[in-house]
């Protein structure tokens, strides 16, 4: 199978269609599901997880929490091309930040904790080994996956009763895994919410641009031609572009021609470029839209950008997201965190902290992977977490919440601003963190 590329939206787009299908029969011992086409290891270390293995903070020193530690794992890609270019090595940023705030403020329900964050390299085989060393040598009672496989290791963190958190857009709901925990929007919402934000732009005609190495890419034009009149647009040409190329012309002539006003993008860094580029040079005025929230594409792509957001924007002013930058520049050592899967990994660890704190064993009990899973299931009931949270969660022994709705954004002239439209809003907040949602049956 054909993997993938420089940006988790295309991860986050196209996996549902193709991830969840093959990877749903892995075997518990972490059958190969994965790669053909990564960005190799920069690394030179021989041992899985190894060069990663010294990220781990917050278990002693410190800490004022006084109770038994809990341990958490965490497997973020780090090296390799969609590291930067997708914002992953961010989120190792956040995770390691979270830990340094958490134990000097009390731990999680009194517990300590031990963060240990490794790299996966960007390699299937890595990311299997990385699991088995936070479970079998870490001990780790949960585990935070930001890669681009994560379905990979949930068959194995399931037999093990570990907990995962991470994206459900790789087979949470498929495989039926009710101790993985996600928080984003998921199929068949996906690609859907581009829609909305292109109309709340003011655009009547869309066209997209999806990748070429996938065939499942297509499927999003046929879904988004569907969508189009329920919501009074138009669907324009469906073009496809390699994360290789170099030349985006006749893509552009297909989708100008089709009298477009918007441009969704279901693609990496380097086509986002590239499209850009050449469609400006053939006068195309429209919108650009993407999911890809990283500064990369930003400084790499200079023209106003739509942004179907599927994690919290990290410039609100809301009180949450206050605190949120407040710990980075406090534990954060001065690294990145904007980026959407750094605010993916906050959120996704925020929501175990109030699991934790609602239904987690006291302070001075261990603490095993059942009990965390034990206590997302029934501690974390429609929570939001003041806006950080698209929609009320509710996570219980029978699945989760579906998630239908993210946030609609703008990037123009080196600052983001909210777009608003007349759909619902999914969580109850204001300001920048107020959500919009998909109509219950806009995939139907």
């Amino acid at each position: 199978m054909v993997r993938r590329f420089s940006d988790r939206v295309v991860r986050r787009t196209v996996a549902p269609f193709i991830i969840a299908a093959i990877c749903s029969a892995a075997a518990v011992g972490l059958t190969a599901c994965g790669s053909g086409s990564k960005a190799p290891s920069t690394s030179t270390s021989t041992t899985a997880g190894s060069s990663a293995s010294a990220a781990s903070t917050g278990a002693s020193g410190s800490s004022s929490a006084s109770g038994t530690t809990i341990s958490i794992g965490a497997i973020i890609t780090q090296t390799g091309s969609v590291a930067v270019g997708g914002g992953y090595s961010y989120g190792a940023s956040v995770a390691k930040a979270w830990a340094k705030w958490v134990n000097a403020t009390g731990g999680v329900n009194g517990h300590p904790v031990k963060m240990t964050v490794l790299d996966d390299k960007a390699t299937p085989a890595t990311e299997e080994s990385d699991a088995r060393e936070l479970v079998q040598q870490d001990h780790a009672v949960a585990v935070l996956v930001e890669d681009q496989s994560e379905a990979l290791v949930a068959p194995y963190l399931a037999s093990q009763h570990v907990a995962m958190f991470s994206g459900l857009t790789d087979g949470g709901h498929t495989q039926k895994t009710t101790g993985w925990f996600g928080v984003d929007i998921e199929p068949p919402y996906i690609p859907l919410d581009f829609a909305l934000v292109d109309k709340d732009a003011g655009a009547t005609n869309f066209s997209n641009a999806v990748c070429s190495e996938v065939a499942a890419c297509l499927e999003y034009g046929k879904l988004l031609a569907a969508f189009a009149p329920k919501i009074g647009m138009k669907s324009g040409a469906t073009t496809t572009i390699a994360e290789t190329a170099t030349d985006a012309t006749a893509q552009c002539l297909a989708m100008v021609n089709a009298h477009s006003d918007a441009i969704n993008m279901f693609v990496g860094t380097n086509p986002i470029a590239l499209i850009a580029n050449a469609c400006k040079g053939q006068g195309y005025k429209g919108f650009f839209n993407t999911a890809s929230l990283v500064d990369v594409t930003f400084n790499t792509v200079k023209v106003p950008i739509l942004l179907t957001d599927q994690d919290f924007p990290w410039w609100a002013n809301n009180p949450p997201v206050v605190q949120y930058r407040q710990v980075m520049s406090k534990y954060g050592g001065g690294a990145d965190y904007q980026s959407r899967i750094a605010s993916n990994v906050w959120q996704l660890l925020q929501l175990f902290k109030y699991g934790m704190n609602a239904k987690g064993p006291a302070a001075k009990a261990p603490v095993t992977g059942g009990d965390v899973i034990n206590a997302m299931q029934h501690g974390v009931k429609n929570v939001t977490l003041g806006g950080l949270l698209p929609q009320p969660i509710t996570f219980s022994p029978t699945g989760s919440t579906v998630v239908r709705c993210f946030w609609p954004a703008r990037h123009a002239n080196g600052a983001y601003s909210m777009l608003t439209g007349s759909w619902p809003s999914g969580n109850g907040a204001t300001g920048d963190l107020k959500s919009q949602c998909l109509p219950a049956n806009a995939a139907g």
